[in-house]
């Protein structure tokens, strides 16, 4: 419910000449806050009146009165859809996948941030960054914790992930030739040296430590 103080005197605003006779309702408000509704009627029968119903700014009193409902926000995530090589393991929990869901935008919108500070060159951004970082790495470490408790997947470390089947969360394991990956979170996926040495070699390339020339001797 909007603020009967306020929409009062936005409509003042419009009109100062209404003043006089919106002025004691809205002190009565302030007065007995309890009886509310009564003064919203009041306002109500006022602006219905027969001098106010072909006032000139009657659209905007209207617009002042009435509460806008917003669109909902849709939020957009990096889950990706199954695919035919995925093996669904299982639907997510209901306060697991809110929780991946959760993750995965704070995700999004930490490295909006962390652009934003790499560009502005903003010091104590980038020290807010970084921690949101680190508290995000705890809740994903945690959320895969819980997963592979919920599913019993301790005994089997084959790549798994979070993907989206039908508009729900499902945990999947990839049968198809993949990098072993230390998965951290929805989007999120460490990749040390090593890692990095192998993906090359999965790729057909060489290792970029190596002197180029080295194998030609």
């Amino acid at each position: 419910m909007k603020n009967l103080g306020t929409t009062i005197d936005r409509i003042i605003k419009v009109d100062p000449a209404l003043g006089e006779q919106l002025s004691p309702i809205k002190n009565k408000w302030r007065k007995y806050p309890s009886k509310v509704m009564a003064y919203w009627k009041e306002l109500l029968d006022i602006l219905n009146s027969n001098p106010l119903l072909n006032h000139p700014n009657r659209d905007q009193f209207r617009n002042i009165i009435q509460t806008k409902i917003r669109p909902k926000r849709k939020y957009l995530y990096t889950f990706e859809p199954i695919n035919p090589a995925d093996h669904v393991i299982g639907l997510l929990p209901e306060n697991m996948a809110d929780m991946a869901k959760k993750i995965d935008f704070q995700t999004l919108e930490t490295a909006k941030l962390n652009m934003e500070a790499n560009f502005t060159r903003n010091e104590q951004l980038a020290a807010e960054v970084a921690r949101k970082e680190a508290v995000l790495d705890i809740k994903s470490k945690h959320l895969w914790v819980t997963l592979r408790d919920y599913f019993q997947l301790w005994s089997n470390m084959q790549n798994i992930s979070i993907k989206f089947k039908n508009n729900v969360l499902v945990l999947v394991m990839q049968h198809q030739p993949s990098i072993p990956l230390t998965v951290v979170g929805p989007g999120l996926v460490k990749m040390d040296s090593q890692t990095l040495k192998q993906f090359l070699q999965f790729l057909g390339g060489s290792d970029p430590s190596q002197n180029p020339d080295e194998g030609k001797k």
